[in-house]
């Protein structure tokens, strides 16, 4: 809370400088960006195409990091852990669970069965935290961004039945990776469950 007091009062102190216009400008901005700084961006890659009522297992896989260390190790698992939420949260599957590490061979206790399971796997393709106290001043192009591909294939055939990319990006002074986080998640929530809804139909 002190840190972020101190850079409103920093931007301010630094708006003064810019003049009684800018000053004004400012203002219009700010607040206009307050509103509108969210954006998601949803790229359809494979339309969903086949009903999901049938699947009785969602197997959630780790995402892979196709990013190294551009993104720091918390900030990768909390992706994997909001995600794993969001989909656990589904009412479209009896039973939702993580892959582990290491799988035990097929049919042993235990472990999924290739019957009616279904795999939702996918890659973190970009991060971006940006620089907050930037924001605070309007300098530069430092929003947050982060950028996820995921599909979801029949474990038994291969087929993909579902694939889409989305990138959440926030310019907002107050954004944060969590929150560009946490948005991500709910999307991809939201197209599986939308993709169930019109196979309902």
């Amino acid at each position: 809370m002190k840190k972020q007091v101190t850079l409103t009062l920093f931007s301010l102190a630094m708006t003064f400088a810019f003049g009684g216009c800018n000053w004004h400008y400012y203002l219009v901005t700010r607040g206009v960006r307050q509103i509108t700084g969210k954006k998601m961006r949803l790229h359809p890659i494979v339309p969903m195409h086949a009903t999901l009522g049938k699947y009785r297992v969602l197997e959630v896989r780790k995402l892979d990091n196709l990013i190294l260390d551009q993104i720091p190790p918390p900030m990768e698992q909390y992706i994997n852990d909001k995600v794993f939420k969001e989909l656990a949260s589904l009412k479209l599957f009896p039973e939702v669970v993580r892959q582990s590490d290491e799988i035990a061979p097929e049919g042993a206790n235990g472990v999924i069965t290739l019957t009616a399971a279904l795999i939702f796997e996918g890659a973190i393709d970009d991060y971006s935290p940006g620089y907050r106290g930037l924001r605070y001043v309007e300098l530069g192009f430092n929003h947050v961004a982060v950028t996820v591909h995921f599909q979801l294939k029949d474990k038994q055939t291969g087929v993909v039945i579902g694939s889409a990319s989305i990138t959440s990006q926030d310019n907002r002074a107050t954004a944060s990776a969590k929150t560009a986080i946490d948005r991500t998640a709910k999307r991809i929530k939201g197209f599986i469950k939308s993709g169930f809804k019109e196979h309902q139909k």
